[in-house]
């Protein structure tokens, strides 16, 4: 689906004035009204590194899935902030989570965090939903597939002197 908008980009980046780019890209930024546009807005911010844009695209985004594919092209310079953008989407998406294949799911984005170095953002996590969530016998189990994998990486951190502020 980026390749096609990609085509369209090519082709108004070819007609409109190299003077005036910057500005017509602005104004289309201010057309383009989330969540309706939010591909093509983060696209769009992509091809013209705009980074802080594209951060705040990915923040309005409600599935981790979509969070993660714009990992590769943030990480680098906002970590923490990526990693924000997961717990958010993983607390949103747990009000309404109701059976073992999304909470599995969430596990796994769980790990994925202990993954970007913030096993600490991710304890705080798996603490949250087991208090907020202890009835839910299944993500409970899942959780619990979690919690070695916390550990070993909790451990790892302090050795290194890894921890950061918590929230």
């Amino acid at each position: 689906m980026g390749r096609r908008f990609r085509k369209y980009y090519d082709i108004l980046k070819k007609y409109v004035p190299v003077a005036e780019w910057n500005g017509f890209v602005d104004g289309l930024i201010e057309k383009l009204v989330p969540p309706d546009y939010d591909y093509f807005l983060y696209n769009l911010c992509k091809w013209e590194n705009r980074k802080s844009l594209m951060l705040d695209v990915v923040r309005r985004y409600k599935d981790a899935r979509s969070v993660r594919e714009a990992e590769a092209d943030l990480y680098g310079e906002y970590p923490a902030e990526l990693v924000d953008c997961y717990v958010h989407v993983l607390r949103e998406q747990m009000k309404t989570n109701n059976n073992r294949k999304q909470y599995r799911a969430a596990c796994f984005y769980i790990r994925h965090i202990v993954k970007l170095d913030y096993p600490e953002k991710a304890v705080k996590l798996v603490e949250e939903f087991r208090r907020t969530y202890p009835l839910r016998t299944a993500l409970m189990e899942e959780l619990d597939f979690v919690v070695p994998k916390l550990s070993d990486a909790l451990t790892d951190a302090k050795k290194a002197n890894k921890f950061r502020n918590i929230f």
